[in-house]
């Protein structure tokens, strides 16, 4: 037996690579695990700092794509440990890494273990994938004038076709939630069908987050309230699709699953105490969708009141 380390070191790893490589079955996709950055970076002669530059010499990226017959890398995927969320060295490097990456417009997906969960049949990651390439396509069809050219790409705004013809439903992951909640209100189970959506505001934080943290709160009643939750890697964006949007839409799909056990007798919803003590742990943070009745909406311009 060989005494040589393995590439992949851990589980997490080794399942990120296995559900990457289920990804290049429907597309024209390579992959490799730890490439040096430097051997798909052109460092050379680019002007970049010293110290960035000796980075890429040793850095490695933990999951390349490339495509076609000399495989250009379509973009690389950092799966994170608890290390990099708290280890300052850690953090360091993977700052120096993602401005690497922009400064070569080299799409960068930063993940953690939650990326391997499946809020429907596929996985975050694979999810994450499907629109980076739907949205490619969008691209290529505005380019040849079949979309009109001030049409913005909205991963929500696209539907999967039923095999009659009609469309199902749409490829956000809180599609069904929102269908759910809406059923709810419907029925008079529920104060109204959207719920008031609270993440880390990360454009206004004067460091990155490293994680990117959502509640979904849906109001039932005067007493009770249904609450979801989604932790995220921050990512930044991946494409069109946000970190931000992505916890947000998880939240609110944790919500909806939690509604949907409700109805069928099967889960308890929060009390007013409990919706307390999220308000205090997310003072400051953003808030959308319908306000709940214990918040005040903000302030709003006497044209619009």
């Amino acid at each position: 037996m060989s005494g040589a380390k393995p590439l992949l070191l851990n589980g997490g790893e080794r399942k990120v690579d296995r559900e990457l490589r289920d990804t290049l079955n429907a597309r024209d996709l390579q992959l490799d695990v730890k490439v040096r950055a430097a051997s798909i970076l052109p460092i050379d002669n680019s002007g970049i700092d010293a110290r960035d530059y000796a980075y890429a010499l040793q850095a490695e990226f933990d999951f390349v794509l490339s495509k076609g017959p000399a495989r250009n890398p379509e973009f690389v995927v950092e799966f994170d440990g608890g290390r990099h969320l708290r280890d300052p060295v850690t953090i360091e490097r993977d700052r120096r890494k993602e401005r690497l990456c922009d400064r070569f417009d080299l799409p960068l997906l930063r993940i953690g273990v939650e990326a391997l969960g499946r809020p429907r049949k596929e996985t975050i990651l694979a999810w994450l994938i499907t629109v980076y390439y739907l949205e490619e396509e969008f691209d290529r069809l505005q380019e040849k004038g079949a979309i009109a050219p001030d049409e913005p790409f909205m991963y929500f705004s696209i539907f999967d076709v039923t095999d009659d013809g009609h469309l199902g439903p749409s490829i956000a992951l809180d599609h069904e939630a929102r269908l759910e909640m809406f059923k709810a209100w419907r029925d008079g189970l529920a104060r109204g069908h959207v719920p008031e959506e609270v993440t880390v505001d990360a454009w206004r934080a004067k460091e990155k987050p490293e994680l990117i943290e959502s509640f979904a709160i849906f109001e039932l009643d005067a007493d009770n309230v249904i609450i979801g939750h989604a932790t995220i890697r921050n990512f930044g964006h991946f494409g069109s699709v946000t970190a931000s949007e992505l916890a947000t839409d998880l939240a609110v799909a944790d919500a909806g699953r939690h509604l949907e056990l409700f109805r069928r007798g099967r889960y308890r919803p929060m009390s007013r105490s409990v919706l307390a003590g999220v308000r205090a742990r997310t003072e400051g943070w953003r808030r959308s969708g319908c306000f709940c009745s214990d918040v005040s909406p903000p302030d709003l311009p006497s044209s619009q009141v």
